[in-house]
């Protein structure tokens, strides 16, 4: 009850960054976003690293807005408009594959981060102020 009462009220300590258990053997764990950007190039600027600006290797936006991980942008992968539904059928498939769809109904960009982009490292992913933090999926490897 204490516990419930100092989270009701904001005062229960924010939970820390972690290493998760790993995924069974054959599988891998995938991260899911959405959001609407309106349009594409938007949506890449937030979600990947500028390609070329006044800071060299400038972290992308996203990475910014979670603090709490580290996340190599090799393993980061974003569909929008008409390239969000083929991203969602390479990497879900079946019923996962039905439920991401209804969970994102209505976003125009999906992102997909790998948890092979945390290299290890405790992380702790929210939700940003662009894009709506839905799961973690494991999927097959």
């Amino acid at each position: 009850m204490r516990r419930f009462l100092l989270r009701l009220f904001g005062l229960a300590p924010r939970r820390e960054a972690r290493r998760p258990a790993p995924p069974l053997a054959g599988r891998r764990r995938v991260h899911l976003f959405s959001g609407t950007f309106g349009n594409e190039p938007e949506a890449m600027s937030y979600v990947m690293p500028p390609m070329e600006g006044p800071v060299a290797d400038a972290p992308a936006p996203l990475t910014v807005d979670l603090p709490e991980a580290f996340i190599d942008p090799a393993y980061v992968q974003m569909g929008h408009g008409t390239g969000l539904e083929p991203l969602l059928e390479q990497i879900f498939s079946d019923e996962t594959l039905l439920d991401v769809r209804h969970i994102t109904a209505g976003a125009d960009t999906v992102v997909v981060i790998d948890e092979r982009a945390m290299g290890g490292y405790p992380f702790r992913l929210t939700d940003t102020p662009r894009l709506t933090y839905h799961s973690a999926f494991d999927i097959p490897a």
